[in-house]
Formats: C-alpha cells, structure tokens, sequence
C-alpha cells in the first residue's frame, strides 16, 4: 500500500486529477522558475493521505519530490512537456504510458501537470476555460479551486494554501517556501 499512497500523493501534486492527459506546448527555455516546499494532503474515497514536498518548477518541466514521516516512502515524479516519469521508494521507475496507466489503473486519474502548476501560482491554467467564482477562487476542468493565505514573494503575490475539490476528492497544498530562481537554471531531470 505504501507505493500506492505515494503514486496517490504524485498523482495528485502534479495535477493528474483531470480525465484525460493533455499537453501544451513548452517554451524552448529550460530555467528553473520556482522551487516551493510544504505540505500536501489528499482526501479522496480510497482514503487520506498527507506528505511533505519539495516541487521544483522549469520552463518545460517539473520535478516533484514527496516522502511521509521521518522521509519515508520518498517519490519522485517528473514531468517534461507530455512525458511523464515515477521514480517510486522501492527504486521502481515508470516512464511515459507506463506511469500514466499506473495512475490511470490505481487511481482513474490521468495526467496534465500544467494545471496544478498554473493553480499553484494562484492563477486558473490559461490553455481551457475557467470560470472566477470571487476572490481566490475558481473553477476548471470541474475542479473548484480556492486559494488563501496570500503573500508577497520576491515581487510576487502567492497563494500559502490551495485547495482544489470534485467530487469526493479533495487535494490541500499548504505553501510553506517560495523559492523564485534566476533564468538559466538548467532542468536536472535530463542528466539522470
């Protein structure tokens, strides 16, 4: 159960609670532009589960690392433009299609990390319709997302909780540090 939890907890720090995997293009820049850490919390039908994270944002990717209590279960999921990459703690890797049905068989869930990359830096994702419903609060994709906390980080105004609901399923992503990076930081993933 524990390789479960923490496909869970990537699945859902990456934004892969949409019906379908969809892409966007990505910019041809590959500088890292915010690393955040915190705590994140998923309650869903399947049961709850909480984890810390370290998310590490580039122009064309992310880099998440999540593990539970004294860096139990550590996780690692990587996302370049449409790919998809788990490294799970027992040293498992799926790529591509393979981490997707993972996802898709254990939790029905499928995979556009820019959503939640966008919801994140308290802003609906700009490729699909959303609709405002007040201050810090939108809907998307059938998502309800409600963003508190705000703080002003290196010129920018953040969001320090994130909660974004459907259904049964309900993801809390609590904002401890914003890291805001130079350009030209190059994406790590790659180099593996």
């Amino acid at each position: 159960m524990g390789g479960v939890v923490s496909v869970l907890l990537v699945a859902c720090a990456a934004g892969l609670a949409v019906g379908g995997c969809v892409s966007r293009p990505t910019p041809g820049e590959t500088g890292l532009e915010f690393r955040l850490s915190g705590r994140i919390a998923v309650v869903a039908e399947e049961g709850a589960v909480t984890a810390n994270y370290v998310w590490r944002q580039y122009a064309d990717g992310v880099e998440i690392d999540l593990w539970g209590p004294l860096g139990q279960g550590r996780t690692r999921v990587v996302g370049e433009g449409s790919a998809l990459t788990v490294h799970t703690a027992d040293g498992a890797r799926l790529d591509g299609e393979a981490a997707r049905a993972l996802v898709r068989r254990e939790f029905g869930l499928a995979a556009p990390v820019e959503l939640l990359s966008n919801w994140i830096l308290g802003r609906p994702a700009p490729d699909w319709p959303a609709e405002s419903l007040g201050e810090g609060s939108f809907s998307q994709l059938g998502w309800h997302v409600a963003l508190s906390g705000f703080r002003d980080i290196a010129g920018r105004r953040v969001p320090g909780r994130l909660v974004a609901s459907r259904g049964a399923r309900r993801v809390t992503v609590l904002c401890r540090e914003w890291h805001f990076a130079r350009p030209g930081v190059r994406h790590p993933a790659g180099q593996n």
